[in-house]
């Protein structure tokens, strides 16, 4: 099965794919003489793009120690991956690097997309508001899979569905299952219990 021997020297895989990105940026989304219009096929690309760009990046070393990892996985040695849902993963995939890191960075992508998309954001210009903030952050640490999760089941908190008991469940669901993607995450669930507060002048 396909799989990609990234050497760490290779940073250049990262840094093609934004090239790209950046050439349908600038042909279909910014208004220039130069541009056509922004058909949603041309969004689907553009964000496909981006999430091979977030998929393949590796610039830096937890790139590096989770593809050891998957590589030398042993069901003897599985703490290394740090949080069990890595070690299932890892032998769903059996032990592809690439296809271990489109389930964890690319569906934190989509998750990142669907919340955007839930609040009613531009899921294109969240994107690229990602790329140009914070797509190394992203891309290479496994927080980022705990963070979407989170964020997901805490915009059914803000923008709760119409059986609100129904979106309550899976809000509490979501950001008490992010803990199992990264251990920080025990952070922000705790603090979740400040959106109920109303921001005053002096809070």
């Amino acid at each position: 099965m396909f799989d990609f021997p990234i050497q760490q020297s290779s940073v250049w895989t990262s840094l093609y794919c934004l090239f790209f990105y950046l050439i349908i940026l600038l042909r279909y989304g910014i208004k220039s003489p130069y541009s056509v219009p922004l058909t949603a096929r041309r969004k689907s690309w553009a964000l496909f793009i981006m999430a091979f760009f977030l998929v393949t990046h590796c610039m830096k070393g937890d790139f590096f120690h989770m593809m050891h990892y998957v590589y030398d996985y042993s069901q003897d040695h599985d703490s290394n991956f740090g949080e069990k849902v890595y070690s299932y993963i890892g032998l769903f995939v059996n032990k592809n690097y690439f296809l271990f890191r489109t389930v964890v960075w690319g569906g934190a992508f989509a998750l990142f997309c669907y919340t955007a998309k839930r609040l009613n954001i531009s899921v294109y210009y969240a994107a690229l508001f990602l790329l140009l903030t914070h797509s190394v952050i992203f891309a290479y640490a496994r927080a980022t899979a705990a963070m979407a999760v989170y964020f997901l089941g805490l915009s059914f908190l803000c923008k709760p569905l119409n059986r609100r008991w129904l979106s309550y469940a899976v809000a509490i669901a979501l950001i008490l299952m992010s803990m199992a993607f990264h251990k920080s995450a025990v952070i922000m669930v705790v603090m979740t219990i400040m959106i109920f507060f109303p921001i005053r002048k002096w809070s």
